[in-house]
């Protein structure tokens, strides 16, 4: 036990994720950014120290959803949510982008 407690969440992930029906969905570290959608253009986005204390809500505000935060911090760069720092600026791209990269990379069974 105090084995896995050392270890970052990203160590505990598998490589992809199988639904019940079998479908296989790419592991939101392995994405090819030569192939990521830029249908729509990306916001820029400052960070403040109020978004470096809520990032959930910092997400939620800003792309309506907080459920892709480890997906969009990936992409700019930074590993976790407590290395989000106050004054660095970040890339958020468009939810539809995301979704559809994950849709087109899934593998049907």
């Amino acid at each position: 036990m105090l084995s896995i407690i050392k270890q970052c969440r990203y160590d505990l992930m598998e490589g992809q994720q199988i639904d019940g029906d079998f479908t296989i969905w790419p592991d939101c570290l392995s994405i090819d950014l030569d192939n990521f959608p830029d249908s729509k253009p990306s916001v820029n986005v400052f960070v403040y120290q109020e978004n470096v204390l809520r990032p959930d809500m910092f997400f939620y505000k800003r792309m309506g959803t907080n459920n892709l935060e480890d997906i969009v911090l990936w992409l700019n760069g930074v590993s976790s949510r407590r290395d989000l720092l106050a004054g660095m600026s970040m890339q958020l791209p468009a939810v539809s982008d995301i979704n559809s990269y994950f849709i087109r990379n899934r593998k049907l069974n």
